[in-house]
């Protein structure tokens, strides 16, 4: 919540709606005379994630939100159905952390000196509320999930997110989206799933995103007649065989064409089980987060004993998944507790896209 009252202030004095001054401690207003009043934010990650919680705010003059590979629920990003986890590549990390890295005072040591105390003690607090020994989805987790305010959103959405996004998961961006229809909203939300990972879109050269993004912004802060709001798909995903193929519908698990189908996993076998040894085999393998990530869903695989491998499709169907899947499985485990984890994965012949793009040519073009 501060840090969300912080970019809604930032909003408002760009809208002439709130004093600033020219320093810290100065008495010397300053306007933002060079602003129309008409307001954007974007950025990637944090700066995607700060724009979602200003936009939730309802504040006027927030026109429009371009957000790439951001976070429209904390818990969605350091937890996961009662479990601690990390965010792709960064193994530890929490609330507390991002706070430390995000504290702004440390650029200035006199000032970060005098609110010292106060600090450790905030510090301390989320810290502890944080709870890293459980997962459970408790006030601190609630308070940061800014789903919860998409009915205030006044401006239209732009998301871009990577289908391969292990750091802030797709899920985040599909929640959101997911939370607009069910309270009826009537922002217009723009979707670009690509391949990638955690990165930006501007330099994918198949898809004219940035040319897009002028038509919207010259339409949003500027007023331009151009329709933007029709004149851009709803949602564009980048195929995951042809690089440079990009496929717009009208919605993302919704809509013409797309229906709610059930699979049968596996065979007509009754029970099937497996003992997880994948820690001891982990080991043996000298295996690390990426390694094993590869290793666990390959069909010949150390881990294959510590797995269970069901076949979802036979050969020689043909079916295009969009949206999100729900797996339903009836366990019984030989402990007091149990973590049971499941990936869809691909095992077709066709050639795939990789999560990190490759150089397939040098020289200058």
């Amino acid at each position: 919540p501060d840090e969300t009252a912080s970019a809604v202030a930032i909003i408002e004095w760009l809208d002439g709606n709130r004093r600033a001054f020219t320093t810290r401690t100065g008495h010397t207003a300053i306007t933002a005379w060079w602003c129309n009043g008409n307001v954007a934010m974007t950025g990637k990650s944090y700066l995607g994630t700060l724009a979602i919680a200003a936009a939730t705010s309802g504040v006027p003059a927030l026109k429009t939100v371009i957000s790439e590979a951001a976070i429209s629920s904390w818990y969605d990003y350091y937890r996961e159905q009662g479990l601690v986890v990390a965010p792709g590549g960064f193994q530890g990390e929490d609330a507390d952390v991002l706070a430390i890295d995000t504290y702004s005072r440390q650029q200035a040591p006199g000032d970060a000196n005098r609110v010292k105390a106060k600090w450790k003690s905030r510090l301390k607090d989320i810290s502890q509320a944080q709870d890293r020994q459980h997962g459970d989805y408790t006030p601190f987790w609630d308070v940061r999930n800014y789903r919860h305010n998409v009915a205030q959103i006044q401006c239209d959405f732009v998301s871009v997110h990577g289908l391969n996004d292990w750091n802030v998961k797709p899920r985040n961006v599909v929640k959101l989206h997911e939370a607009l229809r069910t309270v009826g909203s009537s922002v217009h939300h723009k979707m670009f799933f690509h391949q990638g990972q955690h990165v930006y879109l501007n330099n994918i050269q198949s898809l004219d995103f940035a040319d897009q993004m002028n038509l919207w912004l010259s339409n949003k802060l500027l007023g331009v007649d151009n329709d933007a709001v029709n004149a851009l798909p709803d949602v564009e995903i980048q195929d995951n065989v042809e690089a440079a193929k990009w496929v717009t519908t009208p919605d993302f698990g919704y809509g013409t064409g797309v229906t709610n189908r059930q699979f049968q996993l596996g065979t007509d076998e009754p029970t099937a089980e497996f003992k997880d040894e994948s820690t001891v085999i982990f080991n043996a393998e000298h295996d690390t987060s990426d390694s094993f990530e590869r290793q666990i869903i390959q069909p010949d695989s150390p881990y294959s004993a510590a797995r269970l491998w069901l076949p979802l499709l036979q050969a020689d169907q043909d079916v295009v998944i969009e949206g999100t899947g729900t797996l339903h499985l009836r366990v019984r485990a030989d402990s007091p507790t149990a973590i049971i984890s499941a990936r869809l994965v691909d095992i077709g012949s066709a050639f795939r896209l990789q999560p990190t793009a490759s150089i397939v040519a040098r020289g200058n073009y």
